[in-house]
């Protein structure tokens, strides 16, 4: 919807918006316990700069909970700023992959 391939389903926009919010909600959970995984693409930051990693992560519930649902500008502009959110925390704590 946002990329106008299909109409404004405000409705279907509506439970995709939730489902944001409570995945972004969701997060800290996934990284209490620091990862051991080699396959992992966490940095150990993470864990040294917890509060901040917990500070970023409520700005992306903050955006997530922020996206209009109602028009379509206003869900392409909010989206734009959720992904901000997103990339702020991933360039700070995520391996960049070569």
């Amino acid at each position: 919807m946002a990329k106008g391939l299909r109409p404004l389903d405000p409705d279907r926009a509506e439970q995709a918006k939730s489902a944001l919010v409570t995945l972004s909600r969701q997060t800290p959970e996934l990284f209490k316990t620091h990862a051991k995984d080699p396959t992992s693409e966490a940095l150990p930051l993470i864990w040294e700069n917890w509060d901040d990693f917990l500070k970023k992560n409520e700005a992306t519930v903050r955006a997530a909970q922020a996206v209009d649902t109602k028009t379509l500008g206003g869900l392409q502009q909010s989206l734009i700023q959720l992904g901000a959110t997103c990339l702020d925390c991933h360039e700070k704590y995520r391996k960049i992959k070569n």
